[in-house]
């Protein structure tokens, strides 16, 4: 893995550069309100960083590690975080509208008030997640694991998809 500074990342990308495949950003970055759109970081680790109300409209994080980073209030729209790991990561009132959370690995991550209308979350870790507020209009929770996390305060769980494929329900 490349090591990058948030510095250098912002201005390749302000520079036309989309692909950042693979970087690791892992000294606690700091990159607050970013515009990183379609940016390819798929891969790509950034244990702690901060991306707090970033624009990051259908970016790809595919099997990123993502754990522990602040994205609250960012837009990832769209955005690919399939297979990624968001152990402990803080989405409280991110927009993830028809993001692909397929496989991601959640555990411990705060969504609260997040805008999930639309996401897909097959097969997801969300053991322990803070749901609460969280708007699941139209998710897709085929398979996904809700052991130990609490839905009762989670908005529009009875409009999500395979809601009855998701594996060990409690707390409804």
């Amino acid at each position: 893995m490349a090591k990058i500074s948030p510095k250098e990342l912002i201005n390749k990308y302000n520079n036309g550069e989309r692909d950042f495949s693979g970087i690791d950003l892992t000294r606690k970055a700091y990159l607050l309100s970013p515009e990183l759109v379609g940016a390819n970081l798929e891969g790509a680790n950034f244990r702690w960083a901060n991306f707090w109300r970033a624009n990051l409209l259908w970016a790809n994080f595919g099997n990123a590690y993502l754990g522990g980073v602040n994205f609250r209030e960012a837009n990832l729209r769209e955005a690919n975080l399939r297979g990624a790991n968001l152990l402990r990561t803080d989405l409280r009132e991110a927009n993830l509208m028809r993001a692909n959370l397929e496989g991601a690995y959640s555990e411990g991550a705060n969504f609260r008030e997040a805008n999930l209308k639309g996401a897909n979350f097959e097969g997801a870790n969300l053991q322990g997640a803070n749901l609460r507020g969280a708007n699941f209009e139209g998710a897709n929770l085929k398979g996904a694991n809700f052991e130990g996390t609490n839905l009762k305060e989670i908005l529009n769980l009875y409009l999500a998809k395979n809601l009855e494929y998701a594996l060990k329900i409690k707390n409804l």
